[in-house]
């Protein structure tokens, strides 16, 4: 399966896009400079708060709108937070309007092929499996003795005397954040619209060369062309509508219909158009077969996360059933998402969870 990863401007904020097959799967904007406080990854040398018990945490300051959420039990184990002290620690996961974000104590540094761990468990990133593994060896050496030099050094920054709290490492960055999480392991090229300059390709071009210089042949200008860019040229303009819309069409006139709610997401599949053959049952499963396949990109594109449930078509045959669960649950192998397919109801609701990225 072919791969791109484009990078343009969409009124002025950048976007990364990935391309699997042609099509539009997950798309990151910049974070827009006025909103305060650091993103996701980032580490931060936060101030020790007030302890709840009942929560079993811990609140720290870290220069956002709201004081953070540290477990106790996962930073302090057998033993009592000071309360006024400095702590290094990193954003696992930004939480809606009126909760500050979720930190861990323990620290770990992404990069392109390895993740360093500061308790010594680093772990290599699946894409290095798609390489022969001598190959894979070496570059997960070298990422790890570059991320264990930056670790020295914010080490060293956090027991500099200074403000806190205070930021020690960006990973949430534009475009460092597209390149460490949306590249695929058969990534075929990564574009770059000249539309509006070349300060974007600049930006792009050197976190490559830190990140994976192998990737370096891969980033190319798109050149700007009577006015019109990339985003244009790969039907893009726009993606941003298409991503909120209700209905979605499938390729056979059937249609998905997204409705979320507090709970879960629920997507109702119709046959629409799709009237070919007089088999009912095989309608049902080209239908359904089709409908699961443009599931597992919308949960991705839209980035949707807790319970999917799908009304599916009505399938009669077991051999059918199994064939669209089996379908779904391979068109979600891709998804860096965790998703669990737990399949069919008996009442034709396909199950899905999914933790966004």
């Amino acid at each position: 399966m072919a791969s791109e990863l484009l990078f343009y401007r969409d009124s002025g904020t950048a976007v990364a896009v990935l391309l699997e097959s042609g099509e539009p799967v997950e798309r990151m904007a910049e974070r827009d400079p006025d909103v305060a406080g650091p993103g996701r990854m980032d580490v931060v040398l936060g101030r020790v708060g007030r302890a709840v018990p009942a929560l079993a945490a811990v609140f720290v300051d870290i220069g956002s709108d709201h004081p953070a959420m540290l477990p106790i039990r996962s930073a302090f184990p057998g033993e009592k937070p000071v309360l006024g002290a400095a702590l290094p620690v990193q954003v696992v996961r930004l939480r809606p309007d009126g909760k500050g974000p979720l930190v861990r104590e323990a620290i770990r540094l992404p990069g392109a092929w390895a993740v360093f761990d500061s308790e010594g468990a680093h772990r290599s990133r699946t894409r290095l499996k798609a390489l022969p593994a001598d190959e894979a060896a070496v570059l997960r050496e070298q990422d790890l003795a570059r991320l264990g030099a930056q670790w020295d050094a914010i080490r060293a920054e956090a027991a500099r005397p200074g403000r806190v709290p205070r930021p020690l490492a960006r990973f949430s960055d534009f475009p460092k954040a597209a390149l460490l999480d949306l590249v695929p392991a058969d990534i075929a090229a990564i574009r770059v619209d000249g539309l509006e300059g070349t300060d974007l390709f600049d930006d792009v071009y050197r976190e490559v060369s830190v990140l994976a210089p192998r990737w370096l042949p891969l980033v190319r200008l798109f050149p700007e062309t009577g006015g019109h860019g990339l985003a244009a040229a790969y039907g893009l303009r726009d993606l941003e509508e298409r991503i909120h819309r209700r209905t979605v069409r499938l390729p056979s006139g059937g249609s998905l219909v997204f409705d979320r709610t507090e709970a879960m997401t629920v997507i109702d599949v119709n046959t629409g158009r799709d009237v070919r053959g007089a088999d009912a049952d095989d309608l049902a499963l080209r239908t359904d077969l089709e409908a699961v396949a443009e599931i597992a990109r919308q949960v991705r594109l839209r980035n949707l996360s807790g319970i999917v449930v799908a009304d599916l078509v009505n399938l009669r045959l077991a051999d059918h059933r199994e064939q669209v669960t089996a379908a779904l649950k391979k068109a979600v192998a891709r998804d860096r998402g965790r998703t669990r397919v737990e399949g069919l109801t008996r009442l034709g609701l396909m199950e899905m969870t999914r933790t966004g990225t």
